[in-house]
């Protein structure tokens, strides 16, 4: 556990809160906090159906480089406001809390030490939602002699340094966005060529060869989508779908596999 002795007053909003450097009080340090950058975050994540019907399940691994310089101390993903996500289960030493109105964000702090080499799994969410590409933002530890200094009661609501939002890595990664009420299938599938290519520039499809062949076939579909060919445009989109099932664990990492079969599924179900 990490030692905040001589702080002790703030230590329960500190946990309390689930927004771990959210605190704009201590005992020592200079005026505005410092960087809590000093971190390579890996976050991975693997989509799967939810518990009912229209619902996906996220489950993230956090895992803190050996080239990082600091412990991780919190992270947080945000989400859309028109989202209702629910936080099913946490690793052990870790604390959750959604933050619904402002920036949305479903965070996660540590009550335990978490340096560099670290890794931990099952930050599981579930959401009735569509995987896409979402921001993660990830906070390194402040020891309290970087905290800035109030006299008591003085504190004022916001100190500069302290937020997740502005002194934080921020990270890609796929989360839940909402469902369209109203799907045009052309338009959609142009939103998955883009999610598919979006997946390649982030190396979770790792070989050109294969983001080539996905090309194709989708662009196949968009042509017979074109032409009024629905039967034709599903035969090719489920030919999509058979490439990223056979290149699971190859070329494709779990981040594409659901990013691109859970629209694509999405996507037949409304032609």
């Amino acid at each position: 556990m990490r030692n905040l002795n001589g702080c002790r007053e703030y230590i329960a909003p500190l946990i309390v809160s689930a927004f771990l450097l959210s605190l704009t009080v201590t005992c020592f340090g200079q005026q505005q906090a410092s960087s809590a950058t000093q971190l390579v975050p890996i976050i991975s994540a693997v989509v799967g159906s939810g518990s009912t019907a229209g619902t996906l399940r996220f489950r993230y691994t956090v895992s803190n480089s050996p080239r990082s310089v600091q412990e991780i101390a919190v992270w947080g993903l945000r989400y859309d406001a028109s989202l209702t996500p629910n936080v099913l289960a946490s690793p052990v030493g870790w604390t959750s809390h959604v933050a619904r109105a402002g920036e949305p964000m479903i965070r996660w702090a540590t009550i335990k030490d978490f340096p560099a080499g670290s890794s931990d799994t099952g930050f599981d969410v579930e959401a009735p939602s569509l995987p896409g590409i979402v921001q993660a933002a990830v906070m390194g530890f402040i020891a309290p002699t970087q905290l800035p200094t109030f006299p008591d009661g003085e504190a004022p609501a916001d100190v500069p340094g302290t937020s997740i939002l502005d002194n934080s890595v921020k990270v890609s990664t796929v989360g839940p966005v909402p469902i369209p009420s109203a799907v045009d299938p052309a338009a959609f599938l142009t939103s998955i060529v883009a999610l598919k290519e979006t997946a390649f520039n982030l190396g979770w499809i790792d070989n050109s060869g294969i983001e080539t062949s996905l090309d194709a076939k989708l662009s196949a579909a968009a042509r017979s989508i074109a032409r009024g060919n629905a039967p034709a445009a599903r035969n090719q989109l489920q030919a999509v779908l058979n490439e990223i099932d056979a290149q699971s664990g190859k070329h494709l990492t779990a981040e594409a596999i659901g990013l691109l079969k859970f629209n694509i599924q999405f996507l037949l179900s409304n032609m």
